[in-house]
């Protein structure tokens, strides 16, 4: 009964703005407000303890719902996961880079770079299994593909910059591109690392901006 249920949600997993909730009836507003609930008990329980350690019953207490309801909201513990990078990564870079049309290359990588270290900070226990979990199997980071995802938008930038002269051309912008992001998607993996720089993705952007003005 519970795959019958999960088959027919066709919005399950989907986390809805909270400001439009004001927008919206009553039935559909209480929805989004339990997964709301459920995916906020989530994360603040992975951003302590990271990914493998939590089990969704702990995510059901600290929620204050029961298992069946977080299946009617969520299919698997990974798709919360799938909602958190959705919301603090994709979408707020893209509405950075939507927000700065005449910004340079430079600066619209450094836009990208920056924020990634804004998320690390606040989240390096949970980040390492984030992207791996994501990661194997959304398109998005899928790091040779340079038409859609996070590689697109970096390969798409570099090219830009590329024909406007500020970088040299005789680099590929597919392969810093792919380069660039997997070094930003593994950075996590060096947490623990003391002797890494506190802002790790914008230090190695430095290095790949260097080479790529160095005319």
């Amino acid at each position: 009964q519970q795959n019958h249920q999960r088959a027919n949600m066709s919005d399950i997993n989907i986390l809805i703005s909270q400001d439009q909730h004001s927008s919206m009836g009553l039935r559909e507003r209480k929805k989004q407000e339990t997964r709301w609930a459920i995916f906020d008990a989530a994360i603040r329980l992975m951003v302590v303890r990271g990914y493998d350690k939590v089990k969704i019953e702990e995510i059901c207490q600290e929620a204050d719902v029961s298992s069946a309801l977080f299946f009617h909201h969520f299919s698997t513990k990974s798709s919360l996961v799938d909602a958190y990078l959705e919301i603090n990564v994709f979408n707020v870079i893209d509405a950075k880079l939507k927000a700065l049309p005449k910004a340079s290359a430079s600066e619209k990588l450094q836009v990208i770079s920056q924020h990634l270290d804004d998320v690390h900070k606040n989240n390096g226990v949970f980040l390492p299994s984030a992207f791996s979990v994501f990661g194997s199997g959304d398109k998005r980071l899928e790091l040779t593909n340079t038409k859609s995802g996070m590689s697109a938008v970096v390969f798409n930038i570099i090219l830009a910059g590329q024909k406007s002269g500020e970088f040299k051309s005789d680099w590929s912008a597919e392969a810093v591109a792919i380069s660039l992001v997997a070094t930003w998607i593994l950075i996590p993996l060096s947490a623990d690392n003391s002797e890494f720089s506190p802002r790790p993705s914008s230090k190695i952007l430095e290095l790949v901006l260097a080479g790529l003005k160095d005319k």
